[in-house]
């Protein structure tokens, strides 16, 4: 599927939480990451289908816009898009979302 000049690739259950896909610091709040643990069939596979997917969005962010069905900034952005013409996909709500969990204990 085509989002602006780039591929959305929709990642099903892939990852839960958007910062699983950041390349150098891969994060998920605990009771999301004990949830996935149960749920996976699959622990080798689930982990390395997260390290391709951030291999694809570092190496080929221009051309691709990953979201998963689970993370809602991600969601809320792509859904909002129109009211941030200016920003990439995704930008705002990383950016809010990142500052608000540096804020909690």
């Amino acid at each position: 599927m085509w989002y602006g000049p780039r591929w959305l690739l929709l990642a099903g259950d892939a990852y839960f939480h958007h910062e699983e896909m950041d390349a150098q610091h891969p994060w998920c709040p605990p009771g999301l990451r004990l949830y996935q643990t149960l749920m996976e069939k699959s622990r080798t596979a689930r982990l390395l289908n997260q390290s391709r997917l951030r291999a694809l969005r570092s190496e080929h962010g221009r051309d691709v816009v990953i979201c998963c069905s689970h993370a809602m900034p991600e969601f809320e952005a792509l859904s909002n898009a129109h009211e941030h013409p200016g920003l990439p996909p995704l930008a705002a709500a990383s950016t809010a979302h990142a500052a608000s969990r540096r804020a909690l204990p």
